[in-house]
Order: C-alpha cells, then structure tokens, then sequence
C-alpha cells in the first residue's frame, strides 16, 4: 500500500518535472530563435493544436513519436533533448506501476457542478425517461440529446433531474454551463464556454490556448478521455452547440435550447410541452402548500391561477411566490402579472423574440393581430405580414423552429396564449400605426377572400359579405374603396329586392342609408341625398307594417338625411326629417329609455342647431334644453360613455342661447361647462377633441363678448389661436 501510494506522487512530480523542462527549453528555443505558431507547429506533428497545448500544459503526455517530432521541430541541444526523452520515459513508467487514481470526490478528480435542483417537478415522467434512455444507450458515439420548448415550461430543471439522476453513470462527473442562448446580452461563444469548461476540468488558465478554435478542440479532446456528463443549458443554435461536442469516447452532452437545433443531426430530441391542465393544478396546489390558512387560496382561485399560467410551471412558479406577498387579481390576468420581482415572463419570452432577425420579429408581432386561439394557415400569416407564401412558410417554420409558434397539423399554425399575448402587447406599443393599420386592412381582405367568404354563389351572402368588408376598409381609412363595394353591394340588395322584396328589402335599406354614409364620408354630400331619401322611403314603407322591427331604422335614415341635408346647405328642408326622427324616437324611448334614449338626445341636438341655424332661436331652444337634460342623466349613470354627448349637447344649447339676449347667462353657463369638459376630454383623447375644444372656447369668448367681458373673451381667443 504505501509503495503504490508513493509511485503516484512520483508519477505526478515527474509529470511536473516534464512539463517544466519543456516548457523551459521552448522558451529558452524562442528567444534565440523567435516565437513558434503553436498552430503551424501543430500541422507539422500532424496533431490537433488542441493536443500541442495538452502537451505543453502537461494534461496529456506525448507519444515518444510525438516527442521526437517536437525535439526535432525546435532543434533543441543534445543534452536537453536526452533529459526530455528520459523524464517522459520516467513518466510513461511511473503511471503503469502506480495505483489507478480514484475518480470520485474523495479522490478530488471528479468535478460536478450541477446547479441546484428543484423540489418539485410533476408531470415529466416521460421526457425523464426519454432523456434518460438517450444519455445511456450504446451507440457507438458519443451521446447527444436536445432537450426543447418554449421559454418557461422547464426545461433547465428537466435537464438537471435527468443530470442528478444519471450522476452515478458517470464516474468523471458531470460539468454544467449557462450558454446565455436567450438572455440579456449575448450569446456566450463556443471559445469562451470551452475555456471555463477548461478551467473547470483543472486547466490552469496560462494553459488555455489564446485561438477560439484551439480552446475548443482542446476541449474536445479532453471530453474525448473521460466518462462524463456535459450539460450545455440555453443554447442558442446548433452553430454555438457544435464546437462543443466531443467527436469520440464516452461523455454525453445534453443541450436545453428554445430551438429544436435541427442542424444537429445525429441528437435525439425531446420536446417539453406545457402542462395539462390537471398537472398544472397540482403543481400549483404543492407549490403553495406551505402558505399561512389566511393566504391559501380556494380551489377555485387555484383552478383560474392554473388556467392563467397555460401549462407554464415557471408561471405557475411565479403564481405562487406573488400569492406569498399578495393576493390574485380577480379581473382578467395579463403578461405583467407573471413577474415577482425576480422572474419576468414578459421579459423571458422578448428574450426569444430578441434573437429573431428584424423581418421575423416584425411579422410575429403582426401576428398577434390574429384572434387568440386562432389557428391559423400560411396565407393568414402571409396577409398579416404583407409578404408572400414562400417567405411566410419560411418564415412559419423558423418560428416553429424556436417554439415560438406550434405546428398542431400540417400547414396550420397557432401561437400559445401568453405568446399570443406578447405579440398583440407588441403590437399595440412598438409596431408603427402604419404598419398596423396596413395589416389590419391585408387581414380583413384575406378572411374575405378565404375561410371567411362565401362557400356558395348565393348573391345575398355575398352581398352581407361586401358590407362587412366595406365597414372594415371604412374603419381603416379606406373611405374610396368602402365607397366601390358599397356600390356593389347596393346593386345586389336592389336585384334581390325586386324579386323578393319582403325578404330583401330591409337589406336594401340597410344598404341605402350606409351608401349615404360613405358618399359623404368622400365629401360626395349632394349624391349622398339620393340613397338617403330613398332608405327613408324603404324604411317607411317597412315601419308602417312592422313599427317594432323597423322604426329604429327609419328614425335613424330620418336623423341621416337630416344631417346631409343640413350639410349641403338646405337647413329648411333638413327640419322636416329632423322633426320626424325627434317625433319616432321620442315614441321609441317612452316604450325602451335605456335602448333609445341615447337617439333620441342626438336628434333634438341636431334638432336644435338646425333650428337655429335658420334663425328660429326661440324654436332651437326646448330641443337643445331637452337634449342636454337627457345627456346629463346619461352620463350621471356612464361618464365614460356620455361625456363627449353631454359637451356637444352643452355647445349646442350655449349656441342657441348666444342669440337670445335673455339666455346670456344660461348661454354662459352652458358654455363654461362645454369647454371645461372639452378640456377633460382632451387631455386624454387631444386629437379626437382638439377642433371640439377650440370650437367651444370660440363660442363662450363670443358670449362673453355680448355680456361686455371683453378681456376675458380675448383670453378664450388667444388660446384657440385667433
């Protein structure tokens, strides 16, 4: 026992005595004679640079042939060659006659720096196996296996139960690295991975090669002599993978990515999917196990946080931590709600969006345009994103490639809820209005002219189909093309209504009024007239056999035409409309308030500025009062809703009153409130109500000019600019 223990020193201080003669005689040799590339140098052994530095660094010793060649490629003296030969000669003897060392951690060889694991982990039972199986079985190279999925469904944690599990299997230990794939800041590069590598396996840092691509052949090579298990976690792409991996011995990798790494083809792959449902529950249920009786929540509380995660454990994670401090809301859960202070969801899914190219994170972000839950094909993406198929299928697929969308059947895609969520949050704060109005308007047009037109020529569904398309192109802008499908859509509800006009008059109607509405919308207001005169004339012919169907409709043709009427100049003839829609929806509301109480304060507004319009103040006054009456009680009960009414309704009234020099005063008072509300509104909404406001402000400095408070009413103009 104690001879076998001394020829072990021996064996290592020789060694040691080895490497310092070498490394002596080369310095001593490049002095006299210049630097030697160690690469250059490596070529011409015929060895790996990686085996020179092992040599020089003393962690491999050189064949006698190698030795040889070396002796001779720095032509070193005689007697400093013979000492050379002789101690690694020394060395070779020593090993073959001393004890193999241990490779446990008693005997400090064996390195395994696994991070901790965690203390609960449900429902990966299968993936465990899986990785398992893929570690240990004998195939002849060195075992490789990509573990994948989206960011927070656990795939570190799978990785370092599988490590801890298989430990034993792996008597040279078990090495771990962060590659910081999908993180803050870049992406660690394979050199820098392979020198702490390195040092983790005892390489003294002097003696980690300078060279990327030295440092990790040098790795390889090491791995290559050993039984060990190397845990490559948060890869980016198989291009920072690769270097890494040994090409021979008995080290297995396992490598955790957000990207499947397909370039790696000899890898088996296992894919981390969220957690059923059930799963989820009690992962939930164990993780807040521990929480005081007054923090616990109920079953169903846990039921709604657990449907809210989607299958994420480090949602669920951060789930329970909140509850520790306080409670969960109750009202709808968005991303910003999964962050505890130290983990953020939101911040660990832009981590994958942040290693996109420009164009891929531009269109994923346009996808969270898309319903949530959709699933959806290639020409939706294509529409959305404004590109072609081909791009759009390549583009798909690289998504699918990182786990930022599945592929649930082939051609149909769909994006996880909270990844959904991420997009449209994109969407909503970083994509241009241009870019999102655009794709809003390809989207619309691609459902029209796809799943969501017609499956049949039936000329009324395509009809119905071309006014919802003409609504949408209006909302986007599109005011002249709205204005052409229109038009179609008109000439298909008449030929249908004069074939059967009990079935299709209502929709000839329908289309009349909204043919009036887009024609002035283009400033056409004289040829609005037409259409609009005859929905009212449709419409009345309908109310008179059904009035509970129809009077709603023909009040609002009535408060149209009106308004058009009005616009053009033809402020008589406007009254007469006007009256009727004030007279129907008066009826309407007496029966239902809350359905048509709204209308009717819109057309005894318009009521009373068309009135006044034509110089009958006295007349404006009792329909401009009643409205604001109206508007005030609405709002009282929904601010949010009837703000904006009740300001008009007060600008219009203060006008009426303006020219009633007993109503000064009430016309000072109305218009006070107008503008303050105005500027209430403004604030929040300035481009909605900048021309309201200013507008408001004009008439009470007119006001007040009439009251004699002329200082004042140069105030109100100096604000609006005048």
């Amino acid at each position: 026992m104690g001879t076998t223990r001394s020829n072990a020193v021996d064996a290592d201080s020789v060694l040691q005595d080895f490497v310092a003669a070498l490394n002596q005689a080369v310095l001593h040799t490049e002095k006299t004679q210049g630097a030697v590339s160690r690469r250059e140098l490596a070529k011409r052994l015929n060895i790996s640079a990686g085996s020179l530095y092992a040599y020089l660094n003393g962690t491999t010793l050189p064949s006698s042939a190698a030795l040889d060649g070396m002796l001779n490629e720095f032509q070193f003296d005689s007697a400093v060659a013979g000492r050379l030969a002789t101690l690694r000669d020394r060395v070779e003897v020593a090993r073959r006659t001393a004890r193999p060392q241990r490779r446990d951690a008693a005997g400090g060889a064996r390195v395994n720096d696994l991070p901790r694991d965690v203390s609960v982990l449900h429902g990966r039972d299968t993936e465990l196996g899986s990785v398992g199986h893929a570690l240990t079985a004998d195939a002849g190279t060195p075992a490789l296996c990509v573990v994948s999925g989206l960011a927070g469904v656990g795939k570190t944690a799978l990785a370092i139960r599988a490590a801890r599990t298989l430990d034993s299997q792996f008597p040279d230990g078990c090495l771990f690295i962060d590659l910081h794939g999908y993180a803050a800041g870049s992406a660690l590069g394979a050199g820098e991975a392979a020198s702490r590598l390195l040092r983790r396996l005892k390489f003294d840092s002097i003696g980690v090669p300078a060279d990327s691509d030295d440092r990790t052949a040098l790795l390889r090579e090491q791995l290559s002599d050993k039984q060990a298990l190397l845990v490559l976690d948060n890869a980016l792409d198989a291009a920072q993978v690769r270097p890494l991996l040994p090409s021979s011995g008995r080290t297995a990798v396992l490598v955790t990515s957000r990207s499947n790494l397909n370039g790696l083809d000899d890898a088996v792959r296992v894919r981390v999917p969220p957690l059923p449902p059930q799963v989820a529950a009690t992962l939930l249920e164990e993780l807040v196990a521990d929480l005081p009786s007054d923090r616990q929540p109920d079953q169903a509380v846990r039921a709604s946080i657990a449907a809210a995660c989607h299958g994420l454990p480090l949602a669920l994670r951060i789930a329970a931590a909140v509850l520790r401090s306080e409670p969960w809301p109750t009202d709808t859960v968005d991303l910003e709600q999964f962050h505890d202070g130290d983990r953020d969801i939101t911040a660990m899914l832009e981590y994958s969006v942040d290693r996109l190219p420009p164009e891929l994170a531009r269109t994923f972000t346009l996808l969270g345009l898309l319903p949530s839950g959709t699933v959806f094909d290639v020409e939706a993406a294509a529409a959305v994103a404004g590109i072609d198929t081909g791009t759009a299928r390549q583009q798909l697929r690289r998504l699918v490639e990182v786990n930022l969308a599945d592929a649930p059947s082939a051609g149909r895609y769909a994006l996880h809820p909270l990844v959904h969520r991420l997009a449209e949050r994109r969407a909503r704060t970083s994509a241009p209005p241009e870019d999102l109005r655009q794709a809003a308007i390809r989207l619309v047009e691609h459902n029209l002219t796809s799943a969501g037109a017609p499956a049949n020529d039936d000329p009324a569904v395509h009809a119905r189909h071309q006014m919802r398309h003409a609504l949408r192109l209006a909302n986007a802008g599109r005011q002249d093309e709205a204005l052409t499908v229109t038009q179609d859509a008109v000439t298909v509800y008449r030929r249908l209504a004069t074939a059967n006009p009990a079935s299709h008059e209502p929709d000839l109607a329908m289309s009349l009024n909204n043919l009036g509405i887009r024609l002035s919308e283009v400033g056409r207001r004289e040829d609005a007239l037409a259409p609009a005169e005859e929905a009212v004339a449709v419409y009345r012919r309908l109310a008179a056999a059904n009035p509970a169907a129809h009077e709603p409709d023909l009040a609002t043709s009535l408060n149209n035409l009106g308004a058009w009427l009005s616009g053009v100049g033809r402020r008589e003839d406007a009254l007469v409309p006007a009256e009727e829609a004030v007279a129907v929806y008066r009826r309407l509301a007496a029966a239902n308030p809350a359905a048509h109480e709204p209308s009717l304060a819109a057309a005894l507004s318009n009521l009373g500025a068309w009135l006044s319009g034509v110089g009958r103040r006295e007349d404006a006054l009792v329909p401009a009062e009643e409205a604001v009456a109206v508007y005030r009680r609405l709002a009282t009960a929904n601010p949010a809703a009837y703000e904006p009414d009740l300001a008009w309704s007060l600008w219009v009234y203060a006008s009426v009153c303006s020219g009633l020099g007993e109503h000064l005063v009430a016309a000072h008072t109305a218009a006070q409130e107008a503008v303050s509300k105005y500027r209430q509104l403004y604030t929040r909404y300035p481009e909605v109500f900048a021309d309201d406001l200013a507008g408001a402000r004009t008439t009470l400095a007119d006001i007040l000019d009439a009251l004699g408070r002329h200082a004042e009413a140069a105030e109100y103009r100096l604000q609006t600019g005048q």
